[in-house]
Protein backbone atom coordinates (compact mmCIF):
# COMPACT_ATOMS: atom_id res chain seq x y z
CA UNK A 1 0.00 0.00 0.00
CA UNK A 2 1.34 3.39 -0.93
CA UNK A 3 1.92 5.69 2.00
CA UNK A 4 1.66 9.47 1.74
CA UNK A 5 4.83 11.36 2.55
CA UNK A 6 4.18 14.57 4.45
CA UNK A 7 6.61 17.43 3.94
CA UNK A 8 8.10 18.80 7.13
CA UNK A 9 8.08 22.39 5.93
CA UNK A 10 6.42 24.24 3.12
CA UNK A 11 8.41 27.13 1.62
CA UNK A 12 6.86 30.48 2.63
CA UNK A 13 6.47 31.58 -1.00
CA UNK A 14 4.28 28.54 -1.72
CA UNK A 15 2.13 29.31 1.31
CA UNK A 16 1.76 32.87 0.05
CA UNK A 17 0.68 31.56 -3.36
CA UNK A 18 -1.95 29.36 -1.72
CA UNK A 19 -3.27 32.28 0.28
CA UNK A 20 -3.28 34.68 -2.67
CA UNK A 21 -4.90 32.16 -4.99
CA UNK A 22 -7.76 31.49 -2.60
CA UNK A 23 -8.19 34.92 -1.06
CA UNK A 24 -11.51 35.40 -2.81
CA UNK A 25 -12.79 31.98 -1.74
CA UNK A 26 -13.18 31.73 2.04
CA UNK A 27 -14.05 28.05 2.00
CA UNK A 28 -11.00 27.01 -0.02
CA UNK A 29 -8.75 29.18 2.10
CA UNK A 30 -10.16 27.71 5.29
CA UNK A 31 -9.88 24.17 3.95
CA UNK A 32 -6.18 24.61 3.17
CA UNK A 33 -5.36 26.39 6.41
CA UNK A 34 -5.21 23.32 8.65
CA UNK A 35 -2.67 21.63 6.36
CA UNK A 36 -0.57 24.73 5.89
CA UNK A 37 -0.33 25.35 9.61
CA UNK A 38 1.68 22.15 10.05
CA UNK A 39 4.45 23.98 8.20
CA UNK A 40 3.82 27.60 9.09
CA UNK A 41 5.83 29.78 11.41
CA UNK A 42 3.74 31.57 14.03
CA UNK A 43 4.36 34.98 12.45
CA UNK A 44 2.44 33.81 9.35
CA UNK A 45 -0.66 32.55 11.16
CA UNK A 46 -2.53 35.75 10.29
CA UNK A 47 -2.99 34.33 6.78
CA UNK A 48 -5.57 31.92 8.16
CA UNK A 49 -7.85 33.61 10.66
CA UNK A 50 -11.15 32.03 9.56
CA UNK A 51 -12.29 28.44 9.89
CA UNK A 52 -15.39 26.44 8.86
CA UNK A 53 -16.34 23.46 11.01
CA UNK A 54 -18.79 20.75 9.95
CA UNK A 55 -20.14 18.79 12.90
CA UNK A 56 -22.09 15.59 13.15
CA UNK A 57 -21.44 11.83 13.20
CA UNK A 58 -17.87 11.22 12.01
CA UNK A 59 -17.69 14.75 10.61
CA UNK A 60 -14.93 17.02 11.84
CA UNK A 61 -13.84 14.48 14.46
CA UNK A 62 -10.16 14.63 13.50
CA UNK A 63 -10.14 18.40 13.64
CA UNK A 64 -11.84 18.47 17.03
CA UNK A 65 -9.31 15.98 18.42
CA UNK A 66 -6.48 18.10 17.08
CA UNK A 67 -7.74 21.12 19.03
CA UNK A 68 -7.02 19.27 22.29
CA UNK A 69 -3.40 18.56 21.34
CA UNK A 70 -0.91 20.58 23.45
CA UNK A 71 1.20 21.35 20.35
CA UNK A 72 -1.76 22.75 18.42
CA UNK A 73 -0.66 26.39 18.56
CA UNK A 74 -2.76 27.80 15.72
CA UNK A 75 -5.80 27.86 18.02
CA UNK A 76 -4.62 31.32 19.05
CA UNK A 77 -4.85 32.83 15.56
CA UNK A 78 -8.38 31.87 14.50
CA UNK A 79 -10.69 34.85 14.89
CA UNK A 80 -13.78 33.70 13.00
CA UNK A 81 -15.53 30.34 13.14
CA UNK A 82 -18.55 29.10 11.18
CA UNK A 83 -20.38 26.00 12.40
CA UNK A 84 -22.23 24.01 9.74
CA UNK A 85 -24.18 20.75 9.95
CA UNK A 86 -22.34 17.80 8.46
CA UNK A 87 -25.73 16.08 8.06
CA UNK A 88 -29.34 17.35 8.06
CA UNK A 89 -29.76 16.87 11.82
CA UNK A 90 -26.14 17.36 12.87
CA UNK A 91 -26.66 20.63 14.69
CA UNK A 92 -29.58 19.32 16.68
CA UNK A 93 -29.34 18.18 20.28
CA UNK A 94 -27.34 15.06 19.38
CA UNK A 95 -24.89 16.63 16.94
CA UNK A 96 -23.60 19.79 18.58
CA UNK A 97 -22.97 18.30 22.00
CA UNK A 98 -20.85 19.09 25.01
CA UNK A 99 -17.74 17.43 23.56
CA UNK A 100 -17.89 19.44 20.35
CA UNK A 101 -18.28 22.75 22.15
CA UNK A 102 -15.56 21.85 24.66
CA UNK A 103 -13.16 21.19 21.78
CA UNK A 104 -14.10 24.42 19.99
CA UNK A 105 -13.51 26.30 23.25
CA UNK A 106 -9.79 25.72 22.66
CA UNK A 107 -10.00 28.42 19.98
CA UNK A 108 -8.94 31.13 22.38
CA UNK A 109 -9.59 34.39 20.56
CA UNK A 110 -12.69 33.94 18.42
CA UNK A 111 -14.49 37.26 17.88
CA UNK A 112 -16.90 36.20 15.11
CA UNK A 113 -19.27 33.25 15.48
CA UNK A 114 -21.68 31.97 12.84
CA UNK A 115 -24.12 29.13 13.45
CA UNK A 116 -25.82 27.96 10.28
CA UNK A 117 -29.02 26.19 9.36
CA UNK A 118 -30.12 22.92 10.88
CA UNK A 119 -33.24 21.03 11.81
CA UNK A 120 -34.21 20.81 15.43
CA UNK A 121 -33.12 22.97 18.34
CA UNK A 122 -29.76 23.15 20.07
CA UNK A 123 -30.27 22.29 23.73
CA UNK A 124 -30.05 25.08 26.30
CA UNK A 125 -27.06 23.50 28.11
CA UNK A 126 -25.11 23.50 24.83
CA UNK A 127 -26.12 27.10 24.10
CA UNK A 128 -24.86 28.03 27.56
CA UNK A 129 -21.57 26.29 26.82
CA UNK A 130 -21.26 28.28 23.58
CA UNK A 131 -21.69 31.61 25.35
CA UNK A 132 -19.11 30.56 27.96
CA UNK A 133 -16.64 29.26 25.38
CA UNK A 134 -16.80 32.34 23.14
CA UNK A 135 -17.08 35.19 25.60
CA UNK A 136 -15.01 37.50 23.38
CA UNK A 137 -17.42 37.32 20.44
CA UNK A 138 -18.27 40.74 19.00
CA UNK A 139 -20.05 39.57 15.83
CA UNK A 140 -22.78 36.91 15.90
CA UNK A 141 -24.67 35.47 12.93
CA UNK A 142 -27.56 33.15 13.78
CA UNK A 143 -29.18 30.86 11.22
CA UNK A 144 -30.13 28.17 13.73
CA UNK A 145 -33.58 27.38 15.11
CA UNK A 146 -34.97 28.45 18.47
CA UNK A 147 -38.26 27.33 20.08
CA UNK A 148 -39.28 30.94 20.75
CA UNK A 149 -38.03 34.51 20.47
CA UNK A 150 -37.26 34.54 24.16
CA UNK A 151 -34.87 31.61 23.71
CA UNK A 152 -33.10 33.47 20.92
CA UNK A 153 -32.92 36.70 22.92
CA UNK A 154 -31.67 34.84 25.97
CA UNK A 155 -28.87 33.36 23.86
CA UNK A 156 -27.50 36.42 22.07
CA UNK A 157 -27.83 38.76 25.06
CA UNK A 158 -25.49 36.42 26.97
CA UNK A 159 -22.49 37.61 24.89
CA UNK A 160 -21.19 40.57 26.94
CA UNK A 161 -18.96 42.03 24.18
CA UNK A 162 -21.43 41.64 21.29
CA UNK A 163 -21.40 44.57 18.85
CA UNK A 164 -23.06 43.19 15.69
CA UNK A 165 -26.04 40.82 15.54
CA UNK A 166 -27.16 39.19 12.27
CA UNK A 167 -30.40 37.34 12.97
CA UNK A 168 -33.03 35.55 10.86
CA UNK A 169 -36.42 35.64 12.55
CA UNK A 170 -37.78 32.82 10.39
CA UNK A 171 -35.55 30.45 12.36
CA UNK A 172 -37.77 30.99 15.40
CA UNK A 173 -40.45 28.42 16.20
CA UNK A 174 -44.02 29.04 17.25
CA UNK A 175 -43.58 28.17 20.93
CA UNK A 176 -44.67 31.05 23.18
CA UNK A 177 -42.13 32.76 25.40
CA UNK A 178 -42.27 31.54 28.98
CA UNK A 179 -41.25 34.91 30.45
CA UNK A 180 -41.52 38.48 29.15
CA UNK A 181 -38.66 39.65 26.94
CA UNK A 182 -37.28 42.13 29.45
CA UNK A 183 -33.65 41.09 28.96
CA UNK A 184 -31.58 44.16 28.09
CA UNK A 185 -29.19 44.08 25.11
CA UNK A 186 -25.44 43.96 25.78
CA UNK A 187 -24.09 47.44 26.39
CA UNK A 188 -21.83 47.14 23.33
CA UNK A 189 -24.52 46.01 20.86
CA UNK A 190 -25.13 48.74 18.29
CA UNK A 191 -25.47 47.09 14.85
CA UNK A 192 -28.59 45.02 14.07
CA UNK A 193 -29.07 43.05 10.84
CA UNK A 194 -32.47 41.37 10.58
CA UNK A 195 -33.39 38.92 7.82
CA UNK A 196 -37.08 38.35 7.17
CA UNK A 197 -37.65 40.79 10.06
CA UNK A 198 -41.41 40.75 10.10
CA UNK A 199 -42.37 37.92 12.41
CA UNK A 200 -41.85 39.76 15.68
CA UNK A 201 -40.02 43.06 16.00
CA UNK A 202 -41.17 43.98 19.51
CA UNK A 203 -37.89 43.40 21.41
CA UNK A 204 -35.84 45.33 18.87
CA UNK A 205 -38.37 48.17 18.80
CA UNK A 206 -38.44 48.32 22.60
CA UNK A 207 -34.66 48.87 22.65
CA UNK A 208 -34.37 50.93 19.46
CA UNK A 209 -32.51 53.72 21.24
CA UNK A 210 -29.58 51.30 21.70
CA UNK A 211 -29.20 50.48 17.99
CA UNK A 212 -27.97 53.37 15.81
CA UNK A 213 -27.28 50.99 12.89
CA UNK A 214 -30.06 48.87 11.37
CA UNK A 215 -30.29 46.54 8.35
CA UNK A 216 -33.57 44.99 7.17
CA UNK A 217 -33.19 42.25 4.53
CA UNK A 218 -35.49 40.12 2.38
CA UNK A 219 -38.14 42.85 2.32
CA UNK A 220 -41.28 42.20 0.27
CA UNK A 221 -43.74 44.83 -0.90
CA UNK A 222 -46.35 43.56 1.58
CA UNK A 223 -43.95 44.44 4.42
CA UNK A 224 -44.26 48.18 3.80
CA UNK A 225 -46.35 48.85 6.98
CA UNK A 226 -43.78 47.10 9.19
CA UNK A 227 -40.83 48.93 7.65
CA UNK A 228 -42.63 52.27 7.83
CA UNK A 229 -43.53 51.68 11.51
CA UNK A 230 -39.95 50.61 12.29
CA UNK A 231 -38.47 53.77 10.78
CA UNK A 232 -40.87 55.97 12.73
CA UNK A 233 -40.14 54.08 15.98
CA UNK A 234 -36.36 54.35 15.62
CA UNK A 235 -36.78 58.03 14.77
CA UNK A 236 -33.74 60.24 15.52
CA UNK A 237 -31.82 57.35 17.14
CA UNK A 238 -31.10 55.83 13.72
CA UNK A 239 -27.80 56.91 12.12
CA UNK A 240 -27.09 54.17 9.56
CA UNK A 241 -29.81 52.31 7.63
CA UNK A 242 -29.73 49.56 4.98
CA UNK A 243 -32.90 48.31 3.27
CA UNK A 244 -32.46 45.20 1.13
CA UNK A 245 -35.42 44.16 -0.97
CA UNK A 246 -36.39 40.77 -2.31
CA UNK A 247 -35.91 40.19 -6.00
CA UNK A 248 -38.70 41.59 -8.18
CA UNK A 249 -40.44 43.17 -5.19
CA UNK A 250 -39.59 46.77 -6.04
CA UNK A 251 -40.73 48.21 -9.34
CA UNK A 252 -41.22 51.53 -11.04
CA UNK A 253 -44.30 50.43 -12.95
CA UNK A 254 -46.54 50.04 -11.10
CA UNK A 255 -44.66 52.14 -8.55
CA UNK A 256 -43.86 50.32 -5.33
CA UNK A 257 -45.07 51.80 -2.07
CA UNK A 258 -41.48 51.79 -0.90
CA UNK A 259 -40.84 54.66 -3.28
CA UNK A 260 -42.92 56.75 -0.84
CA UNK A 261 -41.01 55.79 2.31
CA UNK A 262 -40.89 58.61 4.82
CA UNK A 263 -37.52 59.24 6.48
CA UNK A 264 -38.47 62.59 7.97
CA UNK A 265 -38.56 61.21 11.52
CA UNK A 266 -34.97 59.94 11.15
CA UNK A 267 -33.49 63.37 11.73
CA UNK A 268 -29.96 62.11 12.43
CA UNK A 269 -29.69 59.60 9.60
CA UNK A 270 -26.29 60.07 7.91
CA UNK A 271 -25.96 56.93 5.75
CA UNK A 272 -28.63 55.16 3.70
CA UNK A 273 -28.14 52.05 1.55
CA UNK A 274 -30.89 50.67 -0.67
CA UNK A 275 -30.38 47.29 -2.33
CA UNK A 276 -32.54 46.79 -5.42
CA UNK A 277 -31.58 43.38 -6.85
CA UNK A 278 -33.28 43.75 -10.24
CA UNK A 279 -30.76 46.36 -11.34
CA UNK A 280 -33.36 48.70 -12.81
CA UNK A 281 -32.20 52.31 -12.56
CA UNK A 282 -35.74 53.53 -13.15
CA UNK A 283 -36.46 52.49 -9.56
CA UNK A 284 -33.51 54.58 -8.39
CA UNK A 285 -34.80 57.67 -10.12
CA UNK A 286 -38.33 57.08 -8.82
CA UNK A 287 -36.94 56.90 -5.29
CA UNK A 288 -34.98 60.10 -5.85
CA UNK A 289 -38.08 61.97 -6.96
CA UNK A 290 -39.75 61.35 -3.60
CA UNK A 291 -36.81 61.35 -1.19
CA UNK A 292 -36.12 64.10 1.30
CA UNK A 293 -32.94 63.29 3.22
CA UNK A 294 -31.61 66.57 4.59
CA UNK A 295 -29.15 64.89 7.01
CA UNK A 296 -27.86 62.01 4.85
CA UNK A 297 -24.21 62.37 3.82
CA UNK A 298 -23.79 59.07 1.92
CA UNK A 299 -26.46 57.46 -0.28
CA UNK A 300 -25.73 53.99 -1.68
CA UNK A 301 -27.62 52.06 -4.34
CA UNK A 302 -26.61 48.40 -4.15
CA UNK A 303 -27.24 46.26 -7.22
CA UNK A 304 -24.96 43.48 -5.92
CA UNK A 305 -27.31 40.60 -6.77
CA UNK A 306 -28.22 41.87 -10.24
CA UNK A 307 -26.53 40.32 -13.27
CA UNK A 308 -26.91 43.49 -15.31
CA UNK A 309 -27.43 47.14 -14.58
CA UNK A 310 -29.74 48.63 -17.16
CA UNK A 311 -29.20 52.30 -17.91
CA UNK A 312 -32.08 54.52 -18.96
CA UNK A 313 -31.81 57.13 -21.65
CA UNK A 314 -33.35 60.49 -22.46
CA UNK A 315 -34.11 63.08 -19.81
CA UNK A 316 -34.06 60.78 -16.79
CA UNK A 317 -30.39 61.37 -15.83
CA UNK A 318 -30.83 65.14 -15.99
CA UNK A 319 -33.94 64.89 -13.80
CA UNK A 320 -31.99 62.83 -11.27
CA UNK A 321 -29.14 65.34 -11.45
CA UNK A 322 -31.50 68.20 -10.68
CA UNK A 323 -33.05 66.31 -7.78
CA UNK A 324 -29.64 65.48 -6.24
CA UNK A 325 -28.62 69.12 -6.50
CA UNK A 326 -31.73 70.20 -4.60
CA UNK A 327 -30.23 71.23 -1.26
CA UNK A 328 -33.65 71.35 0.35
CA UNK A 329 -33.97 67.58 -0.16
CA UNK A 330 -30.29 66.65 0.15
CA UNK A 331 -28.76 69.35 2.29
CA UNK A 332 -25.73 67.34 3.48
CA UNK A 333 -25.31 64.79 0.67
CA UNK A 334 -21.67 64.52 -0.37
CA UNK A 335 -21.51 61.09 -2.01
CA UNK A 336 -23.76 58.93 -4.18
CA UNK A 337 -22.54 55.37 -4.79
CA UNK A 338 -23.72 52.86 -7.37
CA UNK A 339 -22.58 49.41 -6.19
CA UNK A 340 -22.62 46.47 -8.63
CA UNK A 341 -21.16 42.98 -8.76
CA UNK A 342 -20.76 43.06 -12.54
CA UNK A 343 -20.02 45.66 -15.16
CA UNK A 344 -22.55 48.21 -16.36
CA UNK A 345 -24.26 47.39 -19.62
CA UNK A 346 -26.26 49.59 -21.94
CA UNK A 347 -25.47 52.08 -24.67
CA UNK A 348 -21.92 53.13 -25.45
CA UNK A 349 -22.29 56.18 -23.23
CA UNK A 350 -23.65 54.22 -20.24
CA UNK A 351 -20.35 54.07 -18.38
CA UNK A 352 -20.13 57.84 -18.36
CA UNK A 353 -23.55 58.00 -16.69
CA UNK A 354 -21.93 57.31 -13.35
CA UNK A 355 -19.19 59.86 -13.80
CA UNK A 356 -19.21 63.39 -12.53
CA UNK A 357 -19.80 64.89 -15.98
CA UNK A 358 -23.18 63.13 -16.21
CA UNK A 359 -24.32 65.00 -13.09
CA UNK A 360 -23.06 68.56 -13.61
CA UNK A 361 -25.52 70.13 -11.16
CA UNK A 362 -24.74 67.58 -8.46
CA UNK A 363 -21.02 68.00 -9.08
CA UNK A 364 -21.38 71.77 -8.84
CA UNK A 365 -22.69 71.48 -5.29
CA UNK A 366 -19.93 69.04 -4.30
CA UNK A 367 -21.61 65.63 -4.65
CA UNK A 368 -19.30 62.81 -5.80
CA UNK A 369 -20.87 60.15 -8.06
CA UNK A 370 -19.03 56.86 -7.57
CA UNK A 371 -19.34 53.38 -9.09
CA UNK A 372 -17.68 50.51 -7.25
CA UNK A 373 -17.84 46.73 -7.19
CA UNK A 374 -19.08 44.73 -4.22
Amino acid sequence: MARAVVAQRLPPEIVDNIADGNRGDRRSLAASSLVCKTWLQSNRYHLFSEFDVYVGPNVGASFLQLLHHPLCTFVYCIRSISIYPGSPDALGVAGLGDGTVTALANLKHVTSLRIHNHRGFISKPVLTLLTSAFGEVTSLRLRNSFPSFHDAIEFFTAFPALKTLDFDSWCVGASPATVPDTLPPPATLSVIQLHSPFKDMSWFLDHHHRFPSLTLSEIADKNFPVVDHTLKTFGPDLHTLSLRFKEREISASPPSRFCQLDFLSNTRLTSLELEVPDGDLSVVFLFLQNLRLPTVQVLRWNFGRANRLYVLYGAVPSEADAKLADRQSFKCLGQLEFMTRYGIEGASHSLSLLQQKSYPKAAAVGIAIIHRYV
